[in-house]
């Protein structure tokens, strides 16, 4: 029995990227194409534990991933708590009609993770305080 290595999907790419916001503020994202799985998580795992060096806010670009699968949602999870943890923030995009959303939905995370609509308005945000702790909204039983 031969033992086949694992490929990347064909146009999946991970890259990050450093944008300026008002104030002088800088914002790194890590943008996710293409589909994101078990072969290629490592590649966004590397990326975003590179941006959480940058600085305490990381954003997440998964709007244009065509696949996620359930190593991408632990992934998430995970670097967004570790990120609480440290006093900084994991800020996801991925607006309503991506397949990101609709897989955060149905794995139940959706409580855990900041979720946004755009780039921008996850840069903007003022999710983080310098003063407070960010803890994720309570579940409701």
């Amino acid at each position: 029995m031969t033992k086949q290595s694992a490929r990347e999907p064909a146009g999946s790419d991970v890259v990050m990227q450093t944008f300026d916001v008002g104030n002088a503020e800088h914002r790194v994202a890590v943008v996710a194409t293409g589909e994101i799985d078990v072969s290629n998580i490592d590649r966004l795992r590397t990326a975003l534990h590179q941006a959480s060096w940058e600085g305490d806010v990381v954003i997440a670009d998964l709007s244009q991933a065509s696949y996620i699968d359930s190593s991408t949602v632990e992934l998430m999870v995970v670097t967004s708590r570790e990120l609480r943890s440290k006093r900084g923030e994991l800020l996801i995009v991925a607006p309503p009609e991506c397949r990101a959303r609709r897989v955060f939905a149905i794995s139940g995370v959706e409580h855990e993770l900041a979720l946004f609509h755009t780039r921008i308005e996850a840069a903007e945000s003022t999710l983080v305080d310098s003063c407070a702790e960010v803890h994720p909204p309570s579940r409701r039983r």
